[in-house]
């Protein structure tokens, strides 16, 4: 991390805010202000995985032979066990500020034997607007004096991300126990449908489920579960007179605003304008 290099007496980073300082445990959130440009700045290995999001300015960054221009939004990764020796200079007038995240190594190594993992986040620069705005979410919540549960349930779910990002290929012949999920889906749509419900379903750990069911659909099964239901609200719109709020329940949903937001996210209109246009 950048705490502590100097050049010709001036630091290469600046931290200014700090999660730890905020009472968190389970995870460490910093914020840093970088110095315009930088040569040759050794970063020492840690044994967690290092997330860092830039919110500010831009920035061109060379570690050994790579080389990007990183603008707010923009994501690096650093495994665990990797030194890195880096250079960068400030393009813009305006200053150069990150978030960095680190992730406790018995989270990530716990659940990357869960997984059966072997990818570990690697990245001089990687789009990832959920990771991103994650952890920006993250800060905002530290501020306001979000509890270390908070953080705690973050950690989990930013690592299972990140050791699930890099999907292998879809098998040739469906895994009989997606097969078995999709369909408990088809049949639940109108339930409240947990993580844990799937993978009671599947008779997987959750976790599992997560890799086993990515892999083989190219989605989580959050994510085909909300797809089903937008389906579902699609085909009720167009084919039934029934009131939007019945619609909503009809799909799963735990009320109209919540499906109002789901289905403008995945269609891009708000379900009466659907309606209207078909």
């Amino acid at each position: 991390m950048l705490s502590t290099t100097l050049h010709a007496g001036q630091p290469y980073a600046t931290s200014t805010f700090d999660s730890w300082e905020r009472g968190w445990r389970s995870l460490l959130l910093r914020r840093w202000t970088h110095a315009a440009e930088a040569d040759d700045v050794t970063v020492p290995a840690t044994g967690e995985q290092m997330v860092a999001v830039m919110v500010s300015g831009r920035r061109r960054v060379r570690i050994g032979a790579r080389t990007a221009v990183l603008s707010a939004g923009d994501v690096s990764m650093t495994p665990p066990g990797q030194s890195s020796r880096l250079s960068w200079r400030t393009e813009g007038p305006e200053p150069s500020a990150m978030l960095q995240l680190h992730l406790p190594s018995e989270i990530t190594e716990r659940l990357a034997a869960e997984l059966g993992a072997v990818h570990r986040p690697d990245a001089l620069r990687a789009a990832d607007p959920l990771v991103a705005e994650t952890i920006r979410t993250l800060e905002r919540a530290a501020r306001d004096g979000a509890p270390d549960l908070y953080a705690a349930s973050a950690a989990e779910f930013l690592a299972v991300h990140l050791l699930t990002r890099t999907v292998p290929a879809p098998p040739r012949h469906e895994d009989a126990r997606v097969r078995l999920l999709k369909d408990y889906l088809h049949a639940a749509l109108e339930r409240d449908v947990s993580l844990a419900d799937m993978a009671r379903e599947a008779r997987m750990s959750r976790y599992h489920l997560i890799r086993v069911f990515t892999a083989a659909e190219g989605i989580t099964p959050y994510r085909y579960l909300m797809r089903l239901r937008v389906e579902r609200g699609r085909r009720l719109l167009t084919s039934t007179t029934l009131p939007v709020g019945v619609i909503a329940r009809r799909c799963g949903f735990s009320d109209q605003a919540h499906f109002a937001r789901v289905f403008r996210r995945a269609t891009g209109v708000a379900p009466t304008e659907y309606r209207a246009a078909n």
